[in-house]
């Protein structure tokens, strides 16, 4: 996967490095930061994790799962007690936060209170022989985190978007619908489209704003 691609799906899990979004796989994209060794993804890794779990799709055994060597196994799990150390250090209290903490050994327990003690000193950390800057990681991730109710509200949008496309779907043709969407976002028309607009779609557009018609569709909805 090329690197521009691969910031592309970052996307999906809250850090959009190109401004712009695609659908990925939360394990393997944050393996995959991982595997990258590079700092601006290690930095970035607390506010992946969050914002997988944030989504309902981090699945920790299945990420494990997706190390292909042991550089990288190692590496992630310092980067995962790592984010614990932070989410401590900031007093955020998640239970899915508490759920992975519980599930790890005592060894890694331990690095993550060594990472938090870091975090509130303001100090460097080393993950696999690299040094991340704590401040830089603790800002990375307040920009960008996205809490759950982030989340949420995109997903209403979408379905909102959804039902307004089914229902111009229910009364114009594809041709006729964009033209009334363009006509919305003040586009500029060509003659033809223009002529179009004028002899069909405003017509039915003035029929749908009829308060009368509008009273009596809502009657038989009933």
């Amino acid at each position: 996967m090329k690197k521009n691609e691969f910031d592309l799906q970052l996307s999906a899990l809250g850090v959009d490095f190109l401004d712009a979004g695609s659908f990925l796989e939360a394990s393997k994209a944050l393996v995959q930061a991982v595997g990258k060794k590079e700092l601006r993804y290690w930095e970035v890794f607390p506010a992946l994790l969050a914002n997988a779990a944030e989504q309902g799709i981090l699945d920790y055994a299945s990420a494990q799962k997706e190390s292909r060597s042991r550089s990288t196994e190692k590496a992630f799990d310092s980067l995962v007690c790592l984010s614990l150390g932070l989410f401590k250090a900031l007093g955020l209290q998640f239970s899915w936060a508490r759920s992975l903490f519980s599930s790890l050994n005592s060894k890694n327990q331990e690095q993550v209170s060594v990472y938090e003690q870091a975090f509130r000193n303001g100090n460097d950390l080393r993950v696999a022989e690299k040094t991340l800057s704590g401040e830089r990681v603790k800002l990375t991730f307040q920009r960008y985190f996205k809490p759950a109710a982030y989340f949420l509200t995109g997903l209403l949008a979408k379905k909102e978007e959804f039902g307004l496309e089914y229902s111009l779907s229910q009364v114009f043709s594809p041709k006729q619908k964009d033209l009334f969407l363009k006509k919305l976002k003040g586009g500029k028309f060509t003659k033809t489209e223009n002529e179009y607009f004028s002899r069909t779609v405003r017509k039915k557009a003035m029929a749908l704003a009829d308060p009368e018609l509008h009273r009596l569709a809502r009657e038989l909805l009933k």
